[in-house]
């Protein structure tokens, strides 16, 4: 068994599935450390769920390997893998108790007992289900549901445990709630955890690293900070969170800046290093909440005059859209101050201000 924490604990290399026509995963090529939350997030399809059940034995790969904790499992079945794997759907046993339903796993590997017993009030525990080991599970709540399947998993002490949208059932404020938790058990173990959504929110709110993957490929690997503020292509721009994408001009460089022009003479200056040397036109992404709005006030630099066209109420936040007198338009996210002031409200002129380090070039 190599234990080298230096060395990654899972490794897909150059793998590729297809079913029929369908080319399900292309070529991917990924490795996880040791103790990372690592997210595959992307739309329906797009090959993140195909890519767990190759980790988990349940798929063969076309090409290519798979690698857990430096072992060519690629031919191995999902039981001779030390991984674990928790479900959408729980699949509990619907006639076991809450602690035969841990104990489960640890029986099939034949453990004392006394072991057994003592594992499985440690998972107990762990996953705050005190008082509910002798429930049956048409009896338990989703979360509670949720705690049961996690406690399952966890409790033979995986090298790897892969979660396939597994707080897709619960309710928004559940889920909320589940997502600390988890990365917080997580934490506490220190198991590798590979978990697949198609939630922006459940990716940005516990994920060590992010795959975005997108028609069977991965788009951008990185942490959640570099997925969201520094996008490199369009699909992650679009995909992650809300963006304005536009096409711009590059009208002329000037030493670390460059002049964009979008739809004739509407104008902004950006980090020249942002630009590629050759381009003469570029795909930028500037984030709804990066635009901010000043009043009235005297101009700056990247500012300009608009009209509000449309406000849409969001709680804690605002969504307004503005449009400019050449006609862009701009979809901007504030907070929502509240109060009997309602300064933004749809012909209200304002003005606008873009920070050049928030003007992202991507790939389109």
């Amino acid at each position: 068994m190599n234990s080298d924490p230096s060395k990654p604990m899972v490794e897909l290399r150059a793998v590729s599935k297809r079913y029929g026509d369908l080319l399900a995963v292309r070529d991917v090529s990924l490795t996880v450390r040791r103790g990372e939350f690592l997210t595959l997030l992307g739309p329906s399809g797009c090959g993140k769920t195909t890519l767990l059940r190759m980790l988990a034995g349940f798929e063969t790969p076309d090409a290519g390997c798979v690698l857990i904790d430096a072992e060519d499992v690629t031919a191995l079945p999902p039981n001779r893998r030390d991984v674990n794997q928790v479900f959408q759907s729980y699949a509990l046993f619907p006639h076991l108790t809450v602690e035969k339903n841990i104990a489960f796993g640890l029986q099939m590997k034949r453990l004392p007992k006394a072991e057994i017993a003592a594992k499985v009030r440690h998972a107990i525990d762990l996953v705050a289900l005190q008082g509910k080991e002798a429930a049956m599970p048409a009896t338990l709540s989703g979360g509670q549901k949720q705690r049961v399947a996690l406690a399952r998993a966890i409790v033979c002490e995986p090298k790897v445990l892969l979660l396939d949208e597994p707080l897709s059932a619960l309710d928004a404020k559940l889920r909320g709630q589940m997502q600390i938790e988890l990365k917080n058990l997580q934490r506490t173990l220190g198991i590798t955890f590979v978990f697949v959504t198609h939630a922006q929110d459940e990716a940005l709110t516990m994920s060590d690293r992010i795959a975005v993957l997108h028609r069977g490929a991965i788009e951008q690997l990185g942490t959640a900070d570099e997925i969201y503020h520094r996008p490199k292509t369009r699909f992650v721009a679009e995909f992650i969170g809300q963006a304005n994408m536009m096409t711009a001009s590059v009208r002329n460089r000037e030493g670390a800046d460059a002049l964009l022009a979008i739809g004739g003479e509407f104008t902004l200056r950006a980090h020249v290093a942002a630009i590629p040397a050759t381009a003469q036109s570029v795909t930028i992404s500037i984030r709804a909440e990066k635009i901010q709005i000043c009043g009235d006030g005297a101009a700056a630099e990247n500012s300009f005059a608009a009209e509000i066209e449309d406000v849409l109420f969001r709680g804690e936040m605002l969504q307004l859209t503005v449009r400019t007198p050449d006609g862009l338009r701009f979809a901007v996210v504030i907070a929502n101050t509240g109060g009997a002031r309602k300064p933004h409200q749809v012909g209200n002129r304002v003005r606008c201000v873009i920070h050049r380090s928030d003007i992202v070039v991507v790939d389109s």
